[in-house]
């Protein structure tokens, strides 16, 4: 007991003397779950959860919170005029997901604070917006979105870590996927890929890669390469061999092949070559 006094003694000395003058508590943000509670707290409304509200028009009230850091608009429906989020440059994170948008609205290209996106659920097939104006973005998640296709600008993203791209209609990734110099996670199950996109062997930071469900039969020699890949999700894919460089894949640490045509002998020598690894089949 006597110790544990001299050491409360001894913190609370600390304290007071400033060594911990650098550690501040975590900062709370005011959530509003109403635009009427948020008017009310114009000037310190830090969250604002509207999801599955509904609005003849974009709120114009809300480009006059001035500490709006985040906007859930998830399942919400807002008949026509984005316009007035362009003003709203506080934001970091953007919920936009289940509000059966065709597009991504314009205005949103205006916030180059926004460091999260959210827009699954919605019923853009092509995106035409420029994502070089979101220079902040860390986040992208496109889930369950019918896209055909990706635009070019996506690859001025260099600050991207986390693309979601799962249950879209994509058969290919642009080209300029592979100048996503940060990204880290990459997922696109259960899309209409016939092939790993090439683009992907320039990614060196990738740590997680999920292409589960996509009709694709052949895995390329440069997937070894990637220094930093740690979970490789190939599910119910038509993959039926690996690289025989596999060896090489020193930081590989999840390997999933479940409903894979995989061939005994292959999976021998999967399980040989990738000893630290949990093979899955």
């Amino acid at each position: 007991m006597k110790r544990l006094i001299d050491a409360l003694l001894i913190l609370t000395a600390l304290s007071v003397a400033g060594c911990f003058k650098n550690r501040e508590a975590p900062r709370r943000l005011v959530i509003c779950t109403t635009l009427e509670a948020a008017v009310a707290q114009r000037d310190g409304v830090g969250e604002l959860d509207l999801h599955g509200q509904t609005f003849d028009t974009f709120p114009p009230e809300i480009a006059t919170f001035s500490k709006l850091e985040r906007l859930i608009l998830r399942d919400a429906r807002i008949a026509t005029g984005f316009d007035p989020i362009a003003g709203a440059r506080s934001l970091r994170m953007l919920d936009l997901s289940g509000m059966h948008l065709a597009e991504i609205p314009a205005p949103v290209f205006a916030l180059s604070g926004l460091e999260h996106l959210y827009f699954s659920g919605n019923t853009a097939t092509n995106l035409t917006g420029d994502f070089a104006h979101l220079q902040s973005l860390t986040y992208l998640n496109l889930d369950r979105t019918p896209l055909e296709a990706l635009p070019e600008s996506i690859g001025a993203l260099v600050r991207l870590r986390w693309l979601r791209l799962n249950k879209t209609r994509l058969a290919s990734l642009p080209e300029s996927v592979g100048r996503l110099i940060a990204l880290e996670r990459l997922y696109v199950s259960n899309a209409l890929l016939s092939e790993v996109p090439s683009a992907v062997s320039t990614l060196t930071r990738l740590e997680d890669l999920s292409l589960s469900g996509n009709p694709i039969s052949a895995f390329p020699d440069w997937i070894a390469t990637l220094p930093r890949l740690r979970n490789l999700d190939l599910n119910d894919t038509r993959i039926a061999a690996l690289p025989a460089n596999l060896q090489s894949m020193k930081a590989l640490r999840t390997l999933s092949l479940s409903r894979c045509p995989v061939p005994a002998a292959e999976k021998v020598r999967i399980r040989e070559a990738l000893p630290a690894c949990h093979v899955i089949f």
